[in-house]
Order: structure tokens, then sequence, then C-alpha cells
């Protein structure tokens, strides 16, 4: 506590002393700062406080509490220099700004000069424009400001529904009855393509300013249209609904031209002629559907069409009087079946959406009426019965066929998404029965679809599904070729018991033997006994065409090996895709059986993982993958199956864990080096956080594969990945392998360096020397950098390269890591990109120095651009000789007599390498080129703005003093000058010849 106190009082000692609190503040203004971007280095970049006088300043620099201290300011003392106002930042300001506080401020400022000076009037209309209902809320709450007509239109107009009732609080009762009457209208004639429900919030909100109009309306003889049909159910009151549709207010705003189900729109859950999904019929009730009724007699009846007028609502009562017994009977479905019978038979087929139809089918499994009158009905009939095998309504749909039967082929059935399959294996047999036992059977094109829904999709699950297939072959009627469509692995991992009754009871009794291949992929898990019993029994040999015997005879015999290459594509081929699928979800009962079909598979995908930039071509980097130890060629597989590129393991990391023991324990007996590569990289190395990876997942037999995986090793080192590295160079077998290494294919990784900061912020500089380090100290990787010397040494190249843009990286880490390469004999390429970097550690000034040379820039980047200069130096491993590179000039200037090296920019001061590489450039620039008068002018004011804009305000005197016959007289310069904050220098300047 006595410290606590102690420090207070030491610190108001030295802020009430003029002496001290002046100095301090000369230190904060004179400070040097290093900015990782240059684009931040120019003059004016800091100011004083005073000098504060820009209202676009403050907003572009979101300064806002800067801005806030300085309206206070001038409240307090009104005689210093006020900030200077410009139209639109005062509009930016009033749109965006969400601090109240300081819109008040600024309003208590300039209320007037903003009034008398700019001629605004309307304060809220700019928050209403953005939605900011902070700046709405200050000028109506605070300063009680009244909404203009403006504001609410354009309010009304974009749909802003919660900005409208602070609106409306702001108006005088007599004002909002006159407002809210022209708000109604305004909404409808500025609806947005029938999106806009500006409309039904006004009448949910304010209900009782309208019912008079709307009364009014039906009274007048060219009634208004107030309110779409679809908005109309938006409205909350049923009793505001009916009155808008009695007084002729409402119009027909449906795309469709029909009356839709819209609670079905909202739900994407209607059925319509081109939509098959049924809509849940349980949300009717009898009042919504006497309106429906009502709407459907005024707006969609043939006379009604063209958005007129249809049946008076003294049509609509006589029908509901008519029946009103039906209507209003205790049992309420019996209301809502007779409305939605009526609502069927009033309103033309093609002016009424397909639900009403199909939910009356669902809801009471009987056609309206026991008879279907038109076309149309009888396609949603089809749908319905081929969708719930209903067979009352299967036997209405009979009677109909023969007279509508041309209607088949004029729509798409689709059934996938109106399967219900809870119910359906009770009833699919006696509906089968009852269609197929007609005397004349109407062939139904749709039936090979059907049956394979039924056989292979969404049907029969339980464990009776095969006697209710064996029931339905029985059927008198059913014929083999409607079944018999599914063809070459149609299906991926289809249930076997299935499988294995239609391959035995449908194909192999319909099917000729020379056909067979069109049926017989493996296309089911072989994770089971029975499965693969079923594969190799003597019965099935020659459907599935495995050939074991003969393929053994083959190896046996030592019969010509093209055949047996031949004869081992085709069979890979069609055990590739249920290989991959049993990877991934970690089938080892499967992958065991295919083992032992001594196959070796190839990935079927683009092995272009993270690796989309390989645009270099390495002819170079033969890949050797065609020898194979075991007498087996590696296979191609080009099956036409979907293989997704951002794979992943589909089992938790318990079962990932016991795959890999098995393959370790196998050695990847069917892998081929690529398949391999795939699994660790693309797969593996995505599925789970890498330390996971690294802690569960051991000793994987990476020195089986050595090529792969020390490409695999580069790779994840590039994108730093130390826990994968350390499982590589933990496998000690590595060590035994490499002698047998001639080189490696390169995996490239182009990791995005933005070349608009000095400095990368995504890089880990921590990350890169751990790395470093780690690879260094292992007996492995110094294994391998003497067997490929090249390409290590490209990849420690791209370690450094990296390590050096860093944000954070200090010179004394680069100098240990030189060192240390040194040391391990790493030979680094040590030219203009490092040398640039190595002064970007020192001071990101001196690297601002080198673009701060406009007529030096085009000649020493030549047609390149500083980014392809980064680029150049970053993109691993850099396999082209440096005379190849996209020439620039920065190599020559900056390593001409000594040169820069490392150790010199370390040990030297800031002013001694700006005097260096002015030395190297400046000087060395304009003596090459023996620049004339003029354009060394140029040059020599480019140098002074260099040192103004860095604010070495002693080296710019320094300058003019050396150059007497050159003057610093241009309006950039003077500008520049004179935007900078050190006041005492610039006092010292004009002593010099500036102008």
């Amino acid at each position: 506590m006595n410290l606590k106190n102690n420090n207070e009082e030491l610190f108001w000692k030295v802020f009430h002393n003029k002496y001290l609190f002046k100095e301090i503040f000369k230190q904060i203004e004179n400070q040097v700062i290093e900015y990782n971007s240059l684009d931040k280095y120019y003059a004016g970049n800091r100011k004083k406080f005073k000098y504060l006088t820009d209202l676009k300043w403050f907003l572009e620099k979101k300064q806002f509490t800067l801005l806030k201290d300085k309206l206070k300011q001038q409240i307090q003392r009104p005689n210093i220099e006020r900030i200077k106002l410009d139209f639109n930042s005062i509009v930016s300001l009033l749109k965006n700004c969400k601090d109240r506080e300081l819109l008040k401020l600024f309003y208590e400022n300039y209320s007037d000069i903003l009034k008398d000076q700019f001629y605004i009037t309307d304060f809220i209309i700019y928050g209403v424009q953005t939605s900011n209902l902070d700046s709405i809320s200050v000028f109506v709450q605070d300063f009680s400001h009244e909404s203009s007509l403006h504001s609410i239109t354009e309010a009304i107009t974009k749909q802003k529904t919660h900005i409208i009732p602070i609106l409306f609080k702001s108006l005088s009762k007599k004002t909002l009855s006159t407002v809210i009457e022209f708000s109604l209208e305004w909404s409808i004639r500025y609806s947005n393509n029938n999106k806009n429900h500006m409309t039904s919030f006004l009448l949910n909100n304010y209900p009782e300013y309208y019912k008079e109009i709307i009364v009014s309306n039906g009274l007048s003889e060219q009634p208004k249209n107030l309110i779409g049909f679809k908005e109309l159910f938006l409205v909350n009151s049923n009793e505001m609904k009916n009155l808008l549709v009695d007084n002729n207010c409402i119009y027909n705003d449906s795309t469709e031209k029909k009356l839709v189900y819209i609670n079905s729109i909202n739900s994407n859950s209607n059925i319509n002629s081109n939509s098959n999904s049924i809509c849940n019929s349980s949300g009717y009730n009898k009042l919504e559907l006497l309106l429906y009724l009502k709407i459907g007699l005024k707006l969609f009846t043939d006379k009604s069409f063209q958005y007129s007028q249809g049946k008076s609502i003294e049509e609509y009562n006589s029908i509901i009087k008519k029946n009103q017994e039906k209507i209003n009977d205790g049992d309420d479905d019996n209301g809502i079946r007779f409305i939605l019978e009526s609502l069927i038979y009033e309103i033309e087929p093609k002016r009424i959406d397909d639900s009403f139809y199909f939910n009356y089918l669902l809801k009471y499994d009987q056609v309206p009426g026991n008879s279907i009158n038109n076309e149309h009905h009888f396609l949603i009939v089809q749908k319905y019965i081929f969708s719930t095998f209903s067979c009352n309504v299967l036997k209405c749909y009979l009677k109909y066929a023969p007279l509508y039967h041309s209607s088949y082929n004029s729509t798409n059935l689709d059934l996938n998404n109106i399967f219900n399959d809870k119910f359906h294996k009770i009833k699919i047999v006696p509906f089968l029965q009852l269609y197929f036992s007609q005397d004349t059977i109407i062939d139904n094109p749709y039936w090979p679809r059907i049956f394979k829904l039924i056989i292979f999709d969404k049907c029969c699950k339980d464990c009776d599904q095969i006697k209710v297939l064996d029931d339905i072959i029985k059927i008198k009627g059913v014929a083999p070729k409607m079944i018999l469509n599914l063809k070459d692995c149609d299906c991926i991992g289809l249930d076997f018991l299935k499988y294995k009754w239609y391959i035995n009871n449908i194909v192999k009794p319909n099917v000729q033997q020379n056909n067979y291949h069109q049926y017989n992929s493996i296309c089911f898990s072989l994770g089971s006994a029975d499965a693969i019993e079923f594969l190799t029994c003597d019965e099935n040999k020659s459907f599935f065409n495995l050939g074991l015997e003969e393929r053994n005879n083959c190896l046996n015999y030592q019969i010509e090996k093209s055949n047996l290459v031949l004869y081992n594509k085709q069979l890979a081929n069609r055990f590739s895709f249920i290989f991959y699928k049993s990877i991934l979800n970690c089938d080892i009962n499967t992958i065991r059986y295919i083992d032992s079909l001594n196959l070796i598979f190839n990935p079927v995908i683009n092995n272009n993982n993270n690796n989309n930039n390989n645009n270099n071509n390495n002819n170079n980097n033969n890949n050797n993958n065609n020898n194979n130890n075991n007498n087996n060629n590696n296979i191609n597989n080009n099956n036409n199956n979907n293989y997704n590129n951002n794979i992943k393991f589909e089992k938790p990391i318990e079962e990932v864990v016991q795959l890999f023991k098995y393959l370790n324990d196998t050695s990847y007996k069917s892998f081929s080096k690529d398949y391999f590569k795939f699994i660790i990289n693309d797969i593996l190395e995505i599925s789970f956080p890498h330390e996971v990876i690294y802690n569960e997942i051991k000793k994987i037999p990476f020195h089986l594969f050595i090529e792969e995986s020390i490409a695999i090793l580069f790779l994840w080192v590039q994108k730093l990945y130390t826990p994968l590295i350390k499982m590589i160079l933990e496998d000690s077998n590595i060590e035994y392998s490499i002698n047998t290494l001639k080189d490696i294919e390169i995996l490239y990784y182009d990791r995005i360096v933005s070349t608009k900061k000095v400095k990368v912020e995504t890089l880990d500089k921590n990350q890169i020397i751990n790395i470093i380090n780690y690879l260094l100290n292992s007996k492995i990787m110094l294994a391998i950098s003497n067997q490929i010397q090249f390409k290590t040494k490209c990849l420690f190249q791209y370690l450094y390269n990296f390590l050096i843009m860093t944000i954070d990286v200090s010179l004394d880490e680069v100098k240990d890591i030189s060192q240390l390469f040194k040391r391990f004999s790493i030979d680094i390429d040590y030219g203009a990109f490092q040398i640039y970097y190595w002064l970007a550690i020192k001071s990101t000034r001196l690297t601002k120095y080198i673009f701060s040379k406009s007529e030096y820039e085009k000649e020493i980047f030549k047609s390149t651009s500083f980014s392809v200069f980064i680029f150049n130096n970053t993109y691993y491993p850099q396999l082209i000789l440096k005379e190849d590179l996209i020439p620039h000039e920065l190599e020559y200037y900056l390593n001409v007599g000594n040169g820069f090296s490392l150790d010199i920019i370390y040990n030297c001061t800031f002013k001694e390498l700006l005097n260096l590489l002015k030395t190297k450039i400046y000087d060395k620039f304009n003596i090459d080129f023996k620049l004339n008068k003029t354009k060394l002018s140029k040059s020599f004011e480019d140098e002074a703005l260099y040192l103004l804009i860095i604010r070495d305000f002693n080296s710019l005197i320094e300058l003019v003093n050396n150059n007497p016959t050159f003057y610093l007289s241009s309006t950039k310069f003077n500008n520049h000058l004179f935007n900078s904050l050190n006041i005492q220098s610039i006092e010292e300047l004009k002593n010099y010849p500036f102008d």
C-alpha cells in the first residue's frame, strides 16, 4: 500500500515539474517508431494533438476517442483552433458513428454551422440510410427531433421494420395519423419484387389506424391493391385478414400464378408441379382453409386470373351457407375435409397448388369424390400411390389409368424424397399384388426405378427384408426386366444380404454369362465371413471371375506376364473403391481379404491436396514406382467412383490406431508407394490434430517407402508440422534405407506471403527455430542431407528465408542460426534477399530507403516487381539456377565493393548503414547512369523526402549543406515538410535554401 502511494507521489512530482514534463514529451515526439508496413512511412504520420484539425482525418484513421477529446476541448476552450468540416465527412459521421456521446458532442459543437453553412436540417435520415439506431436515437431522444417524411419513406422502401417504431414515436398523434395512411400506400407502391413485408408489419403493429382505411377502400368504385396474397398471411390477426379480403384490398402477387399454401412455401415443403416433396397437412385448420377458399374464389378462377377480382363475396357466402352444416360439424376434421374438397372442385387445377390435393390424399387416403376428373389430378394420384403404396387409392387409380395412360411420360417421377420407409414393408406386397392382378396390366415406365428403391434404398430394412423381396418376385406379372436395373456398382455400400438376394434371384437366372461383368462389381462390405464366402465360393467363381486358381496357375507356371498385368488391372479396378472405403471406415476384415488377393492399389484421385502450385514440371524427378518386389505391377485404377478431395478418416482415433497397427504389421501389403503417400499425407494429416496423430499412431514403417516418406517429410517441414516431422524421423530404420535413396519427388507447398508488409505476421519464429534445431540434431536428417545434399540445402534455405521474414525475429537469433548452419556445413546462400531482410530486422526505415527512389526502382527491379522478388526467394525448393531467376539489379547494388554482410549490419548503427546504402545505391546509380541535372535534381529531392519521412532532420540539413547547387522547391516537398511534427527542426530548416 505504501509502495503504491509512493509511486503516485513520484508521478505527480514529475508531472508538475515543467522541465521534466517537456523533456518527456520531447522524447515521445522524437522517438523512432519501426513500422512493419512500408506504407506507414510518410510525412505527417505523426502529429501533435493541437494540430489535429481535420474531421476527415479522424474518420479515416478511426480515431474516435481522439475526436471526442478534441470536441470536449473545443467546448472548454472556445478560442482554440476548431476542427475543419466538410460535407462528406459530416455525412459519414452521422451515418456510421455508433458512439452516442461522440454524436452528442459533435452536434453540440456544430449544430448551428451544420444548419446554416451545410444546410443540414434532417439529421435522422442519415442514420436511417445505414440502419444506425444509435444515430437515430440521439436525435430523436436526446435532441427531440421529429422524423421527416423523407426518413419514414426511406425506412419503408428499404424494409427497415426495426426503425419504423422509433420514427413513429417521434411524431405527434396528429402527424402520426396522416403519416400512417401515407406509409401504407408508400409500402405498396415501392414493394421490392414482392419481398417487401412492410405492409404486413404496419397492419400488425398499427391496426387501429388502418381499419377505417380498409373499409373505405371496399366501398370505393376503384379499390386500391393494398396487400399481396402471399403477404396477407404475414398479418397476424384473422379478423384483419378477412377484413382485407372482404374489402377487395388484396391482389395476386404469386409468381406461380396459382393459389399456394403459404406455410408450405416458408418451410420448403410444398408440392407443386415442379416438386415431389410431401407437405405436412396436419397444420390445416378450418378458419385458415375458409380464408384460402375465399381468396381462391376471388383471385384464382379463370375469371380472376389477370389480377382482376373474381367471384364476389356474395358467391362465397352462398357456397358457405349451402354447406353450413358440413362446415360447422362438431367434428372439425369433417369441416376441413369439405373445405379442401371445395377448394379442389371450385378452383381450376392449373390455378391451385398440388399440395392441397396431395395433402387431401395423405390425410384421408382417398381420392376426393372417388373420381379423377382430369389428367393433372391423375398425375398427383400417381405420385401419391408410388410414394405410399396405398391400396385404397390404387383402386381408383387403376379405374382411371386407361383414360389417362398417355400422361405417364409427361412428368418426372422422383421418388427419392417422398418415400416413407416406416410403414412400407407391410404395404408393398399387397400393393403390387393388386396392381398386377388386373386383366390388362398397363405398362408403367417407372417400375425399374420403383423396384430399385424397394430393393436397394429405403424400404425393407428390418429382419424380414428378404421375405418381402421373395414375396415380390412370386407375384404374377412382376417381370425380371422391371427389377434388373442395377449395373456396375450403381449403388456403393449395399447391404450384403440384399445384394446376395439380388444376384442369386434376379441376375443369375436372367442374365447371360457373357454379360456378368455388367453386374459383378464388388460394392458391398467384405467385413463378414458370409460376404467373403459368397464372393469366393465355387458356384460364384464364374460370376465374379476372381479366378484365384487360374491366377495362381499363371504364377506357378510363369505364363506370360502381360496377361497377368491385364487381369490384375481389371481385378484391382473392381476392388479399388471398396478398398478405399474400407480404409476410411477402418474395416480391417475387408482389407485383410483384399490383401489376400495380392493386388497393388494406386490412388485414383489427383494427389494435389495442398500442392496446387506445382508449376515447375519437375521432369528430372522421376518417380520409379513401377518396381514392385512382390512380382505384381502397380495398377492405375480408373474406375468412375466419386472420390472426395477433402477426405478424412470416418472413425474415431481409437479405431484408426487399430487400422494402422494392422497396416504396420502387414507392411502395407496392398499399397503402392503413391497409395502410401496418399493415405499418410492427404488423409491422415487432416483427419486429427497433429499432436494426437504423433502420440497415438506409432511405428509407421516409413523406411519401406523411403522416397515417398522423405518427400512427405520435406513437405511437412515446409508446413512447419513439428509433431509429424518427429513421427517420420523417429523411425530408426530409415537410417538403413537412406543409402538406397537417389532422389526424391518434390512436393510443393506455396506459403502465401503478403508482400505489402515487410515482415510476415503469420509466421512463428520460435516454431521455425525449433524445427531447424530439431532437424540439425537429428542423426537421420543429417544422413538424408549427406545423401541428397542439394535439396536438403534448399529445404534449410527455405526455413532460413522465412525465419528472417518473421515479424519479431532479432538479429541475434538470425546470427545464431547462421552460425549453426555453418557448424553443420549447411551452405546457405546470402544475397540481396537476405540482405534486404537483415536490414528490415535492423530497421524498416532502411528498407524504406530502397523504395524511396522513384528514379531507381524500375532499374533495380527491371521488368519484375518486388512481389516477384519475394516469390523467387521463398518458393520452395529453389531448383533453378540463380542466373535463371527473373532478373533484378538489387544484388549488384548491395554487393558492390566489400558489400553488406550480416556482421556489418549487426555491428553498424542505423546512421552508418544508411550512409552505406546511400553510397551503394544513390551514389553508384548516379555514376553508372550519368544522370542529367534534371534527373539528379529529382534524385536529390527523393533523398530529401526520405529523410523527412523518417524524421532525420539532421541528415536532411547535412544533405542540403553538401548539395548547394540543388533546391527543394516542389510543392510535394513543401507539403511534406510542413506536415512534419517537429516544429523546432522546421524552424532550423528555414535558414537553408528550400525555395
